[in-house]
């Protein structure tokens, strides 16, 4: 499943249990709710579990926190959800994945500067040889 908006991209990574969530600086509060109503939806549907979220967020600066952590809590209470994984050095990065870690306990999120660090952890984690950029 893909789902995608001018700025909000959502999609499974293949061959492995996650799911990437890709934003842009002008995302909206709307197209991030309907991203992470897409995103449960996604781990309802999960053959493998649990679930990776790759959320990158290299390329905004601004985010709609609180409708993205509004929306975000409904996949943290998931029983198929698994790590979140923020891609990310800005400021922005850092508080979400801090919210998320306050939610999730500090488990269930993890910060990476790039995505092919992310990657690789999600290969280790899942068991799998290195991937390559999604």
């Amino acid at each position: 499943m893909t789902e995608t908006s001018s700025t909000v991209t959502v999609k499974n990574i293949d061959n492995l249990p996650a799911i990437k969530l890709t934003c842009q600086d002008d995302a909206s509060g709307t197209e991030m709710r309907a991203a992470l109503d897409t995103i449960y939806a996604m781990l309802g549907t999960a053959r493998q579990t649990p679930v990776y979220v790759v959320v990158d967020i290299t390329h905004s600066t601004r985010l709609p926190l609180l409708q993205t952590l509004q929306k975000a809590l409904d996949s943290c209470l998931h029983q198929n959800m698994g790590q979140w994984l923020i891609v990310g050095d800005s400021p922005m990065a850092e508080t979400l994945a801090q919210t998320l870690s306050g939610i999730m306990g500090r488990q269930g999120v993890r910060r990476f500067s790039s995505e092919p660090e992310a990657l690789r952890y999600l290969a280790l984690r899942c068991g799998v040889p290195a991937i390559q950029t999604v």
